[in-house]
């Protein structure tokens, strides 16, 4: 959930697209080399992915709570675009 936050919600697309992958990869190699076990490469990114879509629910909310709109706006677009580029509508079927 903190990287989806920190990335999906608040990066700008060309610089999350550049980063995230070897972001992520690198928070699963520290997982497993702190011990983890049992939870393979795939099922980290899939849980990535699923921690997008929750990162609706922010601009949303933020909206909700009458926040300016320079603010949700943008988280939302970018939130947005995570979603599409990293195809999180195939977890939802």
């Amino acid at each position: 959930d903190d990287l989806a936050y920190m990335m999906a919600l608040n990066w700008m697309p060309e610089c999350r697209r550049s980063m995230e992958y070897s972001l992520v990869r690198q928070y699963y190699d520290s997982l497993c080399s702190f011990g983890v076990e049992n939870y393979s490469w795939q099922e980290c990114w899939n849980d990535y992915r699923l921690s997008v879509i929750q990162m609706f629910f922010i601009p949303i909310h933020q909206w909700y709570r009458d926040l300016a709109p320079w603010l949700w706006y943008s988280n939302f677009e970018c939130v947005t675009a995570a979603f599409r580029d990293l195809n999180c509508a195939d977890l939802l079927s």
